[in-house]
Parts: C-alpha cells; structure tokens; sequence
C-alpha cells in the first residue's frame, strides 16, 4: 500500500474510533502545559475551534486569555490557503470557507513565524511526533515557516506507536491529551 492510501486508511479508522471511543467529556491535562516552559514564555498562542469529536482547546484559551497571551485562529481562505488571524474583542467568530469557525477576513492576520506556541488538532500522532491531520496540508505549510513550540492536542487514545509520513509532513513537539504532556525528540 502506498503512503497516500496508508494515511486515508488510517484517517478513516482514526475518525471512527475517535468519535466511538473518544471520553469527549474528558479535558486534557491543562495544567501539564501550563507549567511548561513552552507555555511560560509564549506571548502568541494559535489555537483552533474543535469540530465533531475533537479535543476542545477551550481550557487552554481561557487560561491565554486570563494569562495575558494573544489569541489567534486559523482561517482557511477561498483561495486553499489557511492563515492565521487575531480575532480581537470587537470580532466573532464566523464560518469559513470549509464551514469552521474562524475570525472574520477583516480581522488582523499574524504570521506564523510570529507564533510562539500552537495547539494543533490532529487524528492521531505517533512517538516521533508525526501528526495525522485531515490531508489538506493546511498546518503542515504553516508549521514549516515558523519555530514556535508544536502541540498536538487530542484524546490518549490518538496517540499510537507509528504512522506513515512524507518528507512534507511537520512533526509535532508534544502531545497533549488528558494524561499529561509528552514531549517528542527529534
């Protein structure tokens, strides 16, 4: 099986199994990540709007906000490209172009290399820090223009032992789900 068909089986299976198996009533372990270093000295945090059964960053942007820390979002434009925006007090957020809720066009878009830390959804990851994203490569083209920390954040039951990969697939740096922060070295 090649890599492509590899990683939509196991899209497929990771959805399924997520969305029959997943606690959703279970947080992730949030105050793993905010005794972090990588958390201590991020200023701008990139999170997401959980769809479905995925892990809700909720906590975590509460704590962003109680702490200080700028708030961004990605939004995927009309174009395919997916930046990230700063919602801002006087903005809500509205669907995109791919029906997630994302900051307004209008709002004030900050670069990814200007990220210091982002909490990333994922289907699954892998001890080396390979993410199962949904295939659009979305996070993978953004990841790769900055150095900010990488968090994927999921369910324990998302993280399994290997999972195909391409050159072009960003690793992530740590995992968080509801048994704490794993780090990944690379």
């Amino acid at each position: 099986m090649d890599i492509a068909n590899a990683k939509a089986t196991w899209r497929r299976d990771m959805r399924k199994r997520r969305s029959q198996q997943s606690p959703l009533s279970t947080a992730p372990a949030v105050a793993a990540l905010l005794n972090s270093p990588q958390w201590q000295q991020a200023l701008i945090i990139a999170s997401y709007s959980p769809l479905n059964s995925e892990q809700s960053p909720r906590l975590i942007d509460s704590a962003a906000t109680h702490a200080g820390k700028r708030l961004v979002y990605p939004r995927v434009l009309a174009d395919g490209n997916m930046v990230f925006k700063a919602p801002g007090a006087e903005h809500r957020l509205v669907e995109d172009s791919h029906g997630i809720p994302a900051p307004p066009e209008e709002a004030e878009t900050v670069h990814a290399a200007e990220i210091d830390l982002f909490i990333v959804p994922l289907l699954a990851c892998d001890k080396m820090g390979i993410r199962l994203g949904y295939g659009g490569g979305y996070y993978d083209r953004q990841l790769s223009l900055s150095s900010g920390f990488r968090c994927g954040l999921g369910y324990g039951m998302q993280r399994v032992s290997e999972l195909p990969s391409e050159a072009h697939d960003a690793r992530l740096q740590g995992f968080l789900s509801e048994h704490g922060l794993e780090y990944f070295e690379w």
